[in-house]
C-alpha cells in the first residue's frame, strides 16, 4: 500500500522540458488552464494522491502555445508521460493515479 509523501505540483517551469525527472528518467507534466475548475479538481486529486516517492509534475498551460490549446484544448486537464507519451485523461481518481505511475 502507498502512503504519503504525495504528488508533488511543480509550477515553475514554462514550458515542457526543463525539470521533473523521476529516478527513472520519466517526466511527468500536467497540462492545465487558469480558469479551469476541474484543472483544481484534478490538481487536489494529484496532491493527495499518496505514493511512496513524491514525484514533480510540471504544469503546463496550455493557453501559452496554440499547439497545445489545439491538442489538448478540449481535453484538459491531462497528465502526461514523457518519453512512454502515456496520457491520463479527467476524470481520474487517486487509484486511477496510482496505476498510471505504476505502469510507466
Amino acid at each position: 500500500m502507498h502512503t504519503n509523501p504525495c504528488v508533488l505540483i511543480d509550477e515553475g517551469g514554462d514550458y515542457p522540458g526543463e525539470q521533473s525527472i523521476m529516478s527513472t528518467g520519466t517526466t511527468l507534466y500536467f497540462y492545465v488552464t487558469d480558469q479551469c475548475e476541474l484543472c483544481k479538481q484534478a490538481e487536489q486529486v494529484l496532491v493527495e494522491t499518496p505514493i511512496d516517492t513524491p514525484i514533480p509534475v510540471e504544469v503546463v498551460d496550455i493557453a501559452e502555445s496554440e499547439t497545445l490549446v489545439e491538442q489538448y484544448g478540449e481535453r484538459i486537464p491531462v497528465l502526461r508521460m514523457e518519453p512512454q507519451g502515456k496520457e491520463l485523461n479527467w476524470p481520474f481518481t487517486q487509484k486511477d493515479v496510482i496505476n498510471f505511475l505504476g505502469n510507466h
